[in-house]
């Protein structure tokens, strides 16, 4: 599925041949040596497929309804729609996965994506879009070229008693993420020991050190290693 939210009507939309069976609104690039449109795995000169509204005969990609006919054919017509900076639409075709608003996105065979650190990056996520279809989609909007920064958030037992390791699947985080703390499960907490909080220094004395509580949220300006401090469990 795909919409229009904000974009310039001037644009010069063209007809072309699709190199590979897509859905309405795949993001894609014009291979202008064989003048067809391929599902994009790249960030720059990206546009979008559209059904043809008006179209017939060998134009006539299927019937334009906002039903379930949204697969556009191999060797058919669609509509290539190019983007400019401050444009913005609506698609399904976005991996959503840990992506927050303002997120920086890619693409990566025809979907919009999470861009990772050093990526280029032209399109920023803008939330669930309500359509109303009832469709799920995902605004998205076009940006000048961003290059992108990400930190890695890893947790560190601090202890030699204590084992075992916590992953967060989300790290690393792009710049200005909320991380949400994670609790100890996964660690084992050394003898006798139970989590007192998490803290930006191995010595939640020392200067400068910041402690967090499981669930407390931060957000992300740089790399963070999160020490474990243990305290004496409490007396059974």
């Amino acid at each position: 599925m795909f919409r229009y939210l904000k974009a310039n009507g001037s644009k010069p939309i063209q007809m072309r041949t699709l190199s590979a069976d897509m859905k309405r609104g795949t993001p894609v690039t014009v291979d202008y040596a064989n003048d067809e449109v391929d599902k994009a795995s790249t960030t720059g000169g990206i546009g979008f497929v559209d059904i043809p509204m008006n179209a017939d005969g060998l134009n006539a990609v299927y019937s334009p309804t906002d039903g379930s006919f949204e697969d556009l054919k191999e060797g058919t017509k669609a509509l290539y729609v190019p983007t400019y900076v401050g444009e913005r639409y609506a698609t399904t075709e976005l991996t959503v996965g840990n992506l927050e608003v303002g997120n920086y996105l890619k693409t990566a065979s025809g979907k919009f994506v999470s861009a990772a650190n050093s990526e280029v990056s032209e399109w920023v996520y803008g939330d669930v879009y309500s359509d109303p279809t009832g469709l799920t989609m995902y605004a998205v909007e076009k940006i000048p070229a961003h290059t992108v920064v990400t930190y890695a958030v890893t947790y560190n037992k601090n202890d030699v008693g204590a084992s075992g390791t916590i992953t967060d699947a989300k790290s690393p985080y792009q710049s200005g993420n909320t991380v949400v703390v994670k609790p100890v499960t996964g660690i084992t907490a050394p003898t006798g020991k139970v989590l007192d909080v998490w803290c930006t220094k191995e010595d939640k004395t020392t200067e400068g050190a910041i402690t967090y509580n499981p669930g407390d949220t931060f957000t992300v300006t740089s790399a963070t290693t999160l020490y474990a401090i243990w305290k004496d469990a409490p007396a059974e």
